[in-house]
């Protein structure tokens, strides 16, 4: 299981949600047991040239004080690539994005239903994601490992997520 370690002044409702994250990534690597590691490590990952998705990595690992999961690293390239931090609201904003480009899991639209209905006040934050999602050329089938050595400003504007 995925540890994810709680701020005190987390409310309930946040709890909640980083659980259900966590168990959802502990789900999700024994479900996709066959999926194959990227064998990546912050160490090279920070072999990559500045602006690279590989070395963006690197400075999200490094500034969250994260490590590669193995079997979820695309999960981390998603932060990288939309912009979005970890807390829960961005944590949740993600799969809209996700849910937005047609990625229809069900943790993904699990997490996006019971946001919704556990955050209200954070509807316009969800559709604008959603929206950001729905308007970007399809991404969620494509293979990032290979785009690690790609200028991440490219990237963004190639699939329109900027």
């Amino acid at each position: 299981m995925i540890t994810i370690y709680y701020n005190k002044t987390f409310g309930v409702r946040n709890k909640f949600v980083l659980w259900l994250l966590g168990f959802g990534t502990f789900v999700h690597t024994k479900l996709y047991y066959k999926r194959a590691s990227w064998g990546i490590t912050l160490e090279s990952l920070l072999a990559y040239p500045k602006n690279t998705l590989g070395y963006c990595l690197s400075e999200f690992y490094r500034i969250q004080k994260f490590a590669p999961i193995p079997k979820a690293e695309h999960h981390d390239v998603f932060h990288v690539l939309f912009g979005y931090n970890t807390d829960v609201r961005d944590e949740v904003c993600m799969q809209f994005v996700l849910a937005g480009n047609g990625k229809r899991s069900p943790f993904t639209l699990g997490t996006c239903v019971i946001s919704l209905l556990l955050f209200p006040e954070h509807f316009n934050y969800f559709k604008k994601a959603w929206q950001r999602g729905k308007n970007s050329l399809p991404f969620t089938h494509l293979h990032f490992k290979q785009f690690l050595n790609k200028d991440i400003f490219q990237l963004r504007s190639q699939f329109k997520l900027i």
